[in-house]
């Protein structure tokens, strides 16, 4: 398994129905692996005073996350890196697409807007429902992440479901995933992605002993069908590793219990 890369998951489509309850913003912020200073919080709480403020202005709901979107790349959303950590998108303005979408749905949690997330292998997005409308948010999507109309959002919709996946270098082999997702998840899942994403990066940089303990830590929030596959790819990476025997039991036993009989497809891009 030498030389395999493993693409991180890239997005969520979201959808969440009246009265789930959404992992809390602490959560979310507990997922980093470094420990915060806690001004985070400040700054999330000094925005959405911000937008309450401007709500009590404007016309329509609609107008409404419109302005909240656009602030949030405004203030937040600086520059996209894969595998930021979630507290960096308040800290730095390092984003990428599963942490905006995680901050987006904490502010649209917060102002009691009912949205949607759905799970596709590369990508993540959200659904709102408003009584008037229904709004697609891609928030890596600055310019044009913000989606009305039918027909736009089924064709975004539908791009999204192809689940294709575009490599970044074309000197590295990135792993496809066997499975096909496209799935409704709920809020507090996000939290067990974004430790699913800190596997993937320790898988990556052959940290296995690493993956395996964010892998645990995300099958207790959510088990994924990706969960699966991506535990068959470390076994498969141990087993055929330089490690001593023992290192090498001490990391596949805790991962046993996840694989399944998946083929691994690998191409190269």
């Amino acid at each position: 398994m030498r030389g395999l890369f493993l693409a991180i998951f890239v997005c969520v489509i979201g959808v969440a129905a009246v009265g789930q309850p959404l992992q809390s913003f602490s959560a979310l912020m507990e997922t980093a692996p470094d420990k915060q200073s806690g001004k985070e919080s400040s700054a999330l709480n000094a925005f959405i005073e911000d937008l309450q403020h401007k709500k009590a202005r404007v016309k329509s709901d609609e107008e409404f996350i419109h302005f909240a979107f656009r602030e949030t790349h405004k203030r937040f959303l600086k520059t996209y890196q894969a595998y930021a950590q979630f507290p960096e998108l308040l800290n730095n303005g390092k984003y990428d697409c599963l942490t905006a979408t995680s901050f987006l749905s904490v502010l649209l949690t917060h102002f009691d807007y009912q949205y949607q997330i759905i799970e596709t292998n590369y990508h993540i997005f959200l659904i709102v429902e408003t009584s008037t409308s229904r709004i697609l948010l891609e928030s890596t999507d600055k310019a044009n992440g913000f989606v009305t109309g039918a027909s736009q959002i089924n064709n975004r919709i539908k791009h999204y479901s192809e689940n294709s996946l575009t490599a970044a270098a074309s000197d590295k082999y990135y792993y496809e995933y066997s499975l096909d997702l496209y799935r409704t998840i709920q809020p507090q899942q996000l939290v067990g992605l974004l430790y699913y994403n800190q596997a993937v990066i320790a898988f990556n940089d052959q940290r296995y002993k690493e993956c395996v303990i964010a892998l645990k830590k995300s099958v207790r929030i959510y088990n994924s069908p990706r969960i699966n596959e991506l535990a068959e790819l470390v076994l498969k990476s141990v087993a055929n590793s330089d490690l001593s025997e023992s290192d090498k039991k001490s990391i596949i036993k805790p991962i046993l219990p996840f694989v399944q009989n998946n083929q691994s497809v690998v191409a190269a891009r």
